[in-house]
């Protein structure tokens, strides 16, 4: 099984290091690309990178320098239909985080103690299908430990 995310802190497995809600993203990983939206929010993104195993992009937000969610597609569901990327993504989702605890024809999801992870279909707006990982707003303290991707 994959350490795409770990599921007892929600810290996200990013180029062989944790990234982490309070803890940010190391400094040794380099973002191909960084947003600030000038109103407390910032965007990096990281394009064909190893996620937990896999290789693909991720979208890092934060809000006042603490992360707020991640965007994430895998390079394994860029083939076929939106469909086929959504079916792809949820079958990730399932061998490395198991059985969904929500689950219905556009979304499933995984909740957690520390926020949620979803697969996400959408077919209006952006015709894509991405997975989505939200941390609480609330401070969760976070237990250190050594994670090994």
């Amino acid at each position: 099984m994959s350490k795409f995310i770990d599921v007892s802190t929600g810290a996200v497995c990013i180029a062989g290091e944790y990234v982490q809600k309070e803890c940010g993203v190391p400094r040794a990983i380099i973002p191909d690309e960084e947003i600030d939206m000038e109103n407390g929010w910032k965007i990096k993104i990281f394009k064909n990178i190893q996620i937990g195993g896999f290789e693909g992009q991720i979208a890092l937000h934060s809000y006042l320098g603490t992360l707020n969610q991640a965007t994430v597609g895998f390079n394994a569901c860029v083939y076929g239909t939106i469909e086929d990327r959504f079916s792809c993504h949820n079958k990730i989702l399932k061998e490395c985080l198991g059985k969904p605890s929500d689950k219905n024809d556009i979304s499933v999801s995984y909740i957690y103690e520390w926020g949620r992870v979803s697969s996400v279909l959408d077919k209006q707006k952006s015709m894509s299908s991405v997975i989505k990982i939200h941390w609480s707003l609330k401070i969760n303290r976070v237990r250190v430990v050594d994670l090994s991707c």
